[in-house]
């Protein structure tokens, strides 16, 4: 089976890389080396010893364990569940194993390009890590908690169309409006009437027919006194002539 080496690939150094390299399975499931998980959302194959690294196709085409690099196309591999191969997403070139010695523990895993004759050399089999109990409940606490979250929407679509409901029902007219209504219908109508009392002459002159009304006032008491003058002259007339005639 596909395995980490526990070596660095550079000791004595500590570069931090380690080949990929096949392994007799061990069925107590004591080696992290040995198995491996799969980021969907980095499209990058993890191993459990070293977890913070993925598989990298080195240049040479040969598979290690790297430091994981969001941007780096080398990490980024997906599995083809027709064919059964892991491959990289930019190279299109299939991890296999080595034709000579393709079980021999220790032998190098690589990169080639894709040839269906050689597809036993390609081909590799999806074995869970897990054991069957565990699994199992794993699979049950993951179906529970997607029932948890999808319940969970529709409490929040219940509460949104609840919000929905209430805004809609703010919308109508509570007493304060319907009587502040009131008020300007009721204003509304005495300007009307205003109006139309002002155009039948019931409404008094306005403000400059007080004026008008002076100016009359005067002329008639100027009237008065020149009416006053000309009695006193007919009076004046009358004494003369009286005078003349005794």
């Amino acid at each position: 089976m596909v395995a980490s080496a526990l070596k660095d690939k550079y000791a004595p150094k500590k570069t931090g890389v380690y080949n990929i390299e096949m392994q007799a399975l061990d069925n107590t499931g004591l080696k992290p080396e040995q198995k491996f998980f799969y980021k969907e959302k980095e499209h990058a194959l993890h191993n459990h010893k070293f977890p913070d690294k993925v598989v990298f196709e080195g240049f040479n085409k040969n598979l290690m364990l790297f430091s994981y690099k969001p941007k780096s196309k080398n990490e980024k591999f997906s599995f083809d569940q027709k064919n059964k191969v892991w491959y990289n997403e930019f190279t299109d070139r299939v991890m296999s194993s080595d034709n000579k010695h393709p079980l021999a523990s220790g032998a190098n895993v690589a990169t080639k390009d894709y040839h269906p004759d050689q597809a036993e050399f390609h081909k590799w089999e999806l074995v869970s890590c897990e054991d069957p109990a565990e699994e199992e409940e794993r699979l049950l606490k993951e179906a529970a908690d997607a029932k948890d979250e999808l319940g969970g929407e529709e409490v929040d679509d219940e509460k949104k169309g609840k919000d929905d409901s209430e805004d809609e029902d703010g919308d109508k007219e509570g007493p304060s409006d319907g009587a502040n209504k009131k008020v300007v219908e009721q204003q509304s109508k005495e300007i009307e009437k205003k109006k139309e009392d002002e155009e039948d002459g019931e409404v008094a002159a306005p403000p400059t027919s007080g004026k008008i009304a002076k100016k009359d006032q005067e002329n008639t008491t100027k009237s008065e006194d020149e009416k006053k003058e000309d009695e006193a002259e007919e009076q004046a007339e009358k004494d003369k002539a009286n005078a003349v005639s005794e």
